[in-house]
């Protein structure tokens, strides 16, 4: 049905801004990054929540693992795992011992989830959500149950990154981490938020109502000549009337809402779409998210790690329901099947994949999808390089695996190859590493030989099927 004829010796361009050092090194074609080695400290296992034994916290542990692996994986997403400063010190011990491994490191930090050691954020730089009645608060983040940092305020963004810098990147000398992962980082992830639902997490529940963001959004108003009913936008817009009262003077009713209802018979096509205001707010969430968040924190890694020869640079992980905006789908036959639990959440989320592929700190692009191939991960895909553009196609990703339990059951795995093999993507992960370690490793010898033969054969010549890999 697609078909793409890749080069797969062909060098990528490499990236170079100006001022900060953005040179990056390109990874094979098939470069194998699968998420999740996660490292902690010596005396904190106590502290973590559900089955986790698997979670590396001393040297002789580490090493068996880094043993185990070297030589089937290119790279892998490491994960610190930091409840406090005295964590870090055996973190940066276990990431020292890579070094003496063909596995290169990349960096994936649950920013105030699982790294609790950052001082609290001062009352100016907190973030404040909405609530279904319009009332607006400070959020919080789960497992540490902490204020959340407003990723929209660039003075805010500093302060952390400053933090950041001196009490984490600090401890691990030049060398260590080859790139960034952007761990599934979208507008209001990981907040303590109310289950989701088939409309997702509802566009109340995305930060973006501080001062700073109020006046922000004012100043995109004024550009855009924003306006409702003939006059200009000053308040956050709401869908409902009687939500005004709640909001201090900060919110006003706009129409032009439309939340979707997706159903088995629902078509993406058929979505209702946000119109006038609302979209406008889409696109200012969506622009500041970018230029305010993600940006600023890729630059400062490529300063810090940017001059080693070996510097890979950094990979945004986006999965199907914020990644891809139920906005752009124009396929009538494009059904949602798979993701009838979860829906497509649109532009909502803050992520605007055609402006994400194209900003200079983003080297790749890496799109998450489960489900089985036959659940029209076509549709899904061909979106995905749509948006992505021409020059960061060349530099895109996909998952292997479908699952969070482990590996694919034989025929779905041959599927899954030949849809890899179809697209030729650059970068291969998989969720999660951790399910095929010993003694977790759930398959038998031979599925696990012909696992490992295909991600060969595939890196060596674009075809997984080919020689040992069949």
């Amino acid at each position: 049905m697609f078909s793409y004829t890749v080069d797969i010796n062909m060098p990528l361009i490499y990236h170079v801004g100006k001022g900060d050092h953005m040179t990056t090194r390109p990874v094979k074609h098939g470069y194998f990054l699968p998420q999740e080695m996660v490292v902690t400290g010596p005396d904190v296992l106590w502290r973590t929540v559900g089955e986790e034994s698997w979670i590396l916290s001393d040297l002789k542990q580490a090493r068996a693992y880094l043993n185990y692996f070297s030589g089937k994986i290119d790279g892998v997403e490491f994960i610190p795992f930091a409840y406090a400063l005295e964590d870090i010190p055996r973190v940066a011990e276990i990431a020292g011992l890579a070094q003496d491994y063909p596995i290169e490191l990349w960096l994936g930090p649950r920013f105030l989830k699982q790294m609790d050691f950052y001082p609290a954020v001062p009352g100016k730089y907190c973030s404040w959500w909405m609530e279904p009645d319009g009332t607006m608060r400070p959020p919080t983040r789960h497992m540490a149950r902490r204020p959340d940092l407003d990723r929209m305020n660039p003075e805010a963004v500093q302060w952390f990154m400053d933090a950041h810098e001196e009490l984490f990147l600090k401890h691990f000398p030049p060398g260590t981490f080859k790139g960034l992962f952007w761990p599934e980082e979208h507008l209001g992830a990981n907040l303590n938020t109310p289950p989701i639902t088939n409309h997702g997490q509802l566009y109340f529940y995305r930060p973006s109502y501080s001062d700073y963001c109020l006046e922000s959004w004012r100043a995109y108003c004024r550009k855009h000549d924003v306006c409702y009913r003939g006059k200009p936008v000053r308040q956050f817009p709401v869908p409902r009337p009687e939500m005004v009262s709640k909001g201090k003077g900060k919110t006003v009713f706009c129409e032009g809402f439309a939340l979707p209802t997706p159903s088995r018979q629902a078509r993406f096509v058929d979505y209702q779409r946000n119109t006038g205001v609302w979209t406008h707010f889409d696109q200012w969430r969506c622009e500041t998210y970018l230029a305010n968040w993600l940006r600023p924190l890729s630059r400062q890694i490529h300063r810090i790690y940017g001059k080693d020869k070996n510097w890979r640079g950094v990979l945004y992980f986006g999965s199907t329901p914020w990644l891809l905006p139920y906005e752009k789908f124009t396929d009538p036959h494009a059904c949602e099947r798979y993701f009838i639990s979860s829906g497509m959440w649109g532009y909502q989320c803050g992520i605007n994949l055609e402006a994400l592929a194209r900003a200079p700190e983003i080297t790749y692009v890496l799109h998450e999808f489960r489900g089985t191939v036959h659940d029209k991960l076509d549709y899904y895909h061909e979106l995905f390089r749509r948006l992505v553009g021409k020059e960061a196609w060349r530099r895109h990703g996909m998952l292997i695996h479908a699952t969070d339990s482990g590996p694919l059951d034989p025929r779905e795995e041959i599927h899954r190859w030949e849809f890899i093999k179809r697209y030729q993507p650059r970068v291969l992960s998989m969720y999660s590493l951790r399910y095929f370690y010993q003694p977790r490793d759930r398959r038998d010898a031979a599925t696990a030989t012909t696992f490992w033969n295909r991600l060969k054969s595939y890196q060596a010549t674009g075809d997984p099927f080919t020689g040992s890999g069949r």
